[in-house]
This record gives structure tokens, sequence and C-alpha cells, in this order.
């Protein structure tokens, strides 16, 4: 998933920028769809700045994305982007399993070979 934005959770924070220096006073619509032209998100802001959306995500995956800007004068912008979602999740997860089973083992150990040493 080299590439990808990875993101954990039930939600991954889509951050964009409008960027418009001209005096423009219309809407600014996005739309967020996947490859296959599923639409993911629908969204229409009143200004240009800092916008973050909020994409629902599933089971663990990987989606090619395709961020859309439309205005009331025809502009038109696309980025393509990959977001991979809770694939990594598994990674630190072993961690929290083995980590407390090898303490538990050592201590085991240490226990029993101190009582073996008492008699």
């Amino acid at each position: 998933y080299e590439g990808c934005i990875d993101a954990i959770g039930a939600y991954a924070p889509i951050t964009f920028t409008i960027v418009d220096v001209s005096d423009y006073e219309g809407s600014y619509r996005v739309q967020i769809a996947e490859q296959d032209s599923t639409l993911v998100a629908d969204v229409t802001f009143d200004k240009a700045g800092a916008h973050t959306v909020l994409l629902a995500l599933e089971s663990p995956g990987k989606a090619f994305l395709r961020l859309t800007l439309l205005t009331d004068t025809g502009l038109r912008f696309q980025q393509d982007f990959c977001l991979a979602y809770n694939v990594s999740f598994f990674r630190p997860l072993k961690l929290f399993v083995l980590i407390p089973l090898l303490v538990a083992s050592a201590a085991s150990l240490l226990y029993r070979k101190n009582r073996l040493a008492l008699l």
C-alpha cells in the first residue's frame, strides 16, 4: 500500500484547500468518487479555504479516489489519490498480544526457578 494515505478508524478525514484569488462569489462543489465512479461524497462550500470531508470506512481495504472541484462558472479541477484504510491496524495489534504473553511467560519461568531454588 505504498503511496497511499493510511487511515485507521471508522472515518477518514480528507482535508483539502480551495485556492481562489479572484473575486468569485459563487459556490464550490466538491465530489469525491471511487475509481469506478461510485460517488462517496458530494458537498458544497460557499468560500475558498481549507475544508475537511469525513469519509466512512468499512472493512480493511484500499481505494483509488478522485476529488473533483466544480464551480458555477464551469471551472473543473481533479486530483487523484489512494486511501488505504484499516490495513495497518493489525501490525500494532500483534504487539499488543505478544508483549503481555512474553511478560507472563517470563514471570512464570522466574517464579518456577525461584521456587525450585528454595527446595
